[in-house]
């Protein structure tokens, strides 16, 4: 399996090893991936995804505090989806938000261990 037949879930994850991921950043790599023409369409599946990856309890939602720590929200994932289609709809209608501006999401060690094990059927 090479970068370019991974699913978007799959190359969230691998993204995820390494740094945390945000709605814009799930929302560009569903524009990179998929063959979605209209923004509402894009925004849509970018919200599918976010509740596969929040649903799955392979990342969890939160934010980053001014010390740069990683603090997660003390929701269910049906609560944290809720609060981000909510921001987003509120903050940023029509638009993608900048970088971080609803969320960061951190891979779980779920998430993280599904990713290695991605790495190394690629490296196969």
């Amino acid at each position: 399996m090479s970068d370019t037949t991974r699913t978007v879930v799959e190359e969230l994850l691998i993204e995820g090893l390494v740094d945390w991921v945000d709605p814009s950043w799930v929302y560009s790599t569903v524009s990179e991936r998929t063959p979605l023409a209209s923004f509402d369409d894009r925004r849509i599946h970018t919200m599918g995804v976010i509740v596969e990856l929040l649903s799955a309890g392979l990342m969890v939602p939160g934010d980053v505090d001014e010390l740069g720590v990683f603090r997660p929200w003390d929701v269910g994932a049906g609560d944290a989806v809720e609060r981000i289609a909510e921001r987003w709809s509120r903050d940023w209608p029509g638009t993608v938000p900048t970088p971080g501006a609803i969320c960061w999401m951190s891979a779980t060690p779920e998430g993280e261990m599904r990713a290695h094990e991605l790495v190394a059927r690629e490296r196969a």
